[in-house]
């Protein structure tokens, strides 16, 4: 049994380790691209990069194709999130963007956002329908898979990263002004 730390940045550095005791070489290197995001589910990999490029691997990274190229949306994916089949996007000026089938179609979920520059994403439950989304000046939630968002907190300045546990409801958001938590998505200390 095996327990895999996947580290991102350019693939031209190891990116592997076995628990920190051995790096490898790379998994693949997609030319000049470096990674600045991911998401995870069982043995799917996406790997999110600049210009609207996101790759994916269904063995656990041992093989990558081309998700998306750019073509429906050209801007820098700076957030993933995935269950199942459904993959979301974080893009910087492109707003949300949604996948059901793995990548290969998009749409555009940003209903209720004032903000386009997207950071950062989460799922708050288990299945593909709740979902915080940090933005350049607020964090975002949705309820229904991105079909309406309400703004929960406008007084964070940019929100970089979250994590958090779907048993019990416990939310955190990394940002430039500081470090929040909340207990329901509505309510940011």
């Amino acid at each position: 049994h095996h327990r895999w730390v996947l580290s991102i940045g350019n693939f031209n550095r190891p990116v592997r380790t076995d628990c920190g005791a051995e790096y490898v070489a790379p998994m693949f290197s997609p030319g000049s691209q470096s990674v600045i995001s991911f998401a995870t589910y069982l043995s799917d990999v996406w790997a999110g990069s600049y210009k609207g490029k996101i790759y994916h691997s269904s063995d656990n990274g041992w093989t990558w194709e081309v998700a998306h190229n750019g073509t429906a949306f050209s801007t820098d994916v700076y957030a993933l999130a995935a269950y199942e089949s459904t993959l979301y996007a974080g893009t910087y000026g492109n707003g949300v963007q949604r996948s059901a089938d793995r990548g290969k179609t998009w749409k555009l979920m940003d209903n209720g956002m004032d903000h386009s520059g997207i950071e950062s994403l989460m799922l708050t439950s288990p299945d593909n329908n709740h979902l915080l989304a940090g933005a350049n000046g607020a964090i975002y939630y949705t309820a229904d898979g991105g079909l309406q968002w309400s703004k929960v907190n406008s007084t964070c300045g940019d929100c970089f990263a979250f994590a958090g546990n779907t048993i019990n409801s416990s939310h955190y958001a990394a940002t430039s002004t500081g470090f929040y938590h909340s207990v329901s998505t509505n309510n940011w200390i």
